[in-house]
């Protein structure tokens, strides 16, 4: 293309001098020199003026030409040195050498002063040391220069946040979603700040955004749905109520939402529906809590035959639950009957042998028949069962506990600084 134009420009130029000869035949005199003078024609004279022109033009062009060529390169060479910089930063960060992170950002920042990135990028390593006054320095240093401008928000709110800012970083975190509402970072950020300062209905919300994005959990959107209505039981009993018999059939399995109706209609005083969310919880999860409240229930009331007929019950539909068993001997134990307890714990002792509340229950049924030696035998076993001994050795230095004596504490590093404490 650029050949056929030069052709073209050419022939051009040839054109018009010819035409420009054609009508001025005659010479034209130029004087070069005081005594001398040049004979040519009018179209030379034009054709040179073009040519000229052009050869200036020509020449402009290649000096900018290769000014942006030189810019280009030293451009470049500067960046090439830039991600060197940071790929050395990023190794001294996982060396753990913070010191030599930041100097090797510093170096970045000194040969490109105009990107933001790279004070982003130092303002993140003082982060990380917990140095916010530094980090908000070079907050403010890469606000100078335009671009990353999500970068410089989530910078700002992790300042704030570490500051003890709740208020700027929610701002920042705000605009973050103005600006992108599908960022799971500031959703996240913002979930968390909500659930900080214990107001579930927004947490929930920004909780709500994060899973229908697909990225978190069902467990977190279901535990702020249960803050959520605990917090709306000190404004509308009747609705938080109505709300946990909704998530009693949403999440059958869900142990807190049963244990907390049934606590909040045992606060009304509505006792029966209490024990009948309870049970209903009961064979929902067969988790023992509810067993323990009804235990509690019963025993509170003067009433200790429902307790164990409740017991009964459960043993009946469920034979094999050695737990069950053990409890049903606890309660036992608690009615004053010893030595049914003792035989119960008898029965069962193969199976309960390897659980230290087996012996301890034990320890005390046999303290309380005045057989010490027995008792004392019973507890030691369940002391060896979970990895303690009859006291504790504490760190003099760091205060750290371990239930055996070691050389070295393994939270403080120090040597032989592990004394013995009757503190459990």
């Amino acid at each position: 293309m650029r050949i056929r134009s030069s052709v073209f420009f050419g022939a051009l130029l040839f054109g018009l001098y010819l035409y420009l000869l054609l009508l001025n035949p005659e010479g034209l005199k130029v004087q070069i020199y005081p005594s001398k003078y040049w004979e040519t024609s009018l179209g030379l004279v034009v054709l040179l003026a073009f040519l000229a022109g052009g050869l200036i033009v020509g020449l402009t062009d290649a000096m900018k030409d290769l000014k942006r060529t030189l810019e280009v390169k030293a451009f470049k060479r500067r960046q090439k040195a830039l991600w060197e910089y940071l790929e050395e930063a990023e190794e001294s960060l996982c060396e753990g050498d913070f010191e030599e992170a930041e100097e090797r950002l510093k170096k970045a920042v000194k040969l490109l002063p105009e990107r933001p990135f790279v004070y982003l990028k130092l303002g993140e390593l003082y982060l990380s040391t917990g140095d916010w006054q530094k980090a908000e320095e070079a907050l403010k240093r890469a606000r100078i220069f335009e671009g990353a401008e999500t970068r410089k928000l989530m910078l700002e709110a992790r300042v704030a946040l570490l500051k003890g800012d709740q208020q700027r970083a929610e701002k920042a975190l705000l605009e973050l979603l103005r600006q992108n509402p599908l960022n799971r970072e500031a959703l996240k950020a913002l979930r968390d700040l909500k659930v900080k300062q214990g107001l579930w209905d927004e947490a929930y919300e920004f909780q709500e955004r994060l899973s229908k994005l697909g990225f978190e959990k069902e467990e977190m959107l279901l535990g702020l749905r249960y803050e959520r209505v605990k917090a709306l039981y000190e404004k509308d009993r009747k609705e938080a109520l109505k709300e946990l018999k909704s998530m009693s059939k949403d999440y059958p399995r869900f142990v807190p939402c049963w244990v907390l109706w049934g606590d909040l209609l045992m606060k009304r005083g509505k006792e029966r529906a209490s024990l009948e969310v309870w049970r209903r919880g009961w064979e929902e999860t067969q988790n023992p809590v509810f067993l323990e409240r009804l235990e509690e229930y019963f025993i509170s009331k003067g009433d200790p035959r429902g307790a164990i007929r409740l017991y009964l019950e459960s043993m009946a539909k469920r034979p094999d639950d050695v737990l069950l068993r053990f409890l049903y001997a606890r309660l036992l134990y608690r009615l004053g009957l010893t030595e049914e307890a003792l035989g119960r714990l008898e029965e069962d002792g193969e199976l309960l042998q390897g659980f230290a509340p087996y012996h301890y229950l034990r320890a005390r049924a046999f303290a309380k028949t005045g057989d010490w030696q027995k008792a004392f035998l019973e507890f030691e076993q369940g002391l060896k069962l979970e990895g303690r001994g009859l006291f504790f050795y504490r760190c003099s230095n760091c205060g750290q506990k371990a239930p055996q004596w070691s050389d070295r504490c393994p939270n403080c590093g120090l040597w032989g600084t592990f004394q013995a404490s009757l503190e459990s």
